[in-house]
């Protein structure tokens, strides 16, 4: 996952992070513009090139976490580099 677009107006009282990938990437882009003319809200874009690996890296900290009570937590990617903001996934989703 990597930051595509940052939000335009970064000074914004509003904040949302949008993760795409692939085709439907074009529609958080548009979301951006969308949320920023209509809403004032500013909304970064990331591309998100594997749900799974995000689930993943999720899962394997909260794991570590209760396995090793005394530790510093770790803290979920996804977690830190979005973090007190509303966030909006969205994918593209194939019927078998």
């Amino acid at each position: 996952m990597y930051r595509f677009r940052s939000a335009p107006n970064a000074k914004a009282k509003l904040r949302a992070q949008l993760l795409g990938s692939g085709a439907i990437l074009n529609e958080a882009l548009r979301a951006q513009e969308i949320l920023e003319s209509k809403y004032g809200v500013a909304a970064d874009v990331w591309s998100v090139t594997s749900y799974k690996e995000l689930y993943f890296d999720g899962i394997e900290s909260e794991r570590w976490n209760r396995l090793h009570p005394g530790e510093k937590a770790r803290v979920p990617y996804v977690t830190t580099s979005a973090s007190r903001t509303l966030l909006c996934a969205s994918r593209r989703f194939r019927l078998p």
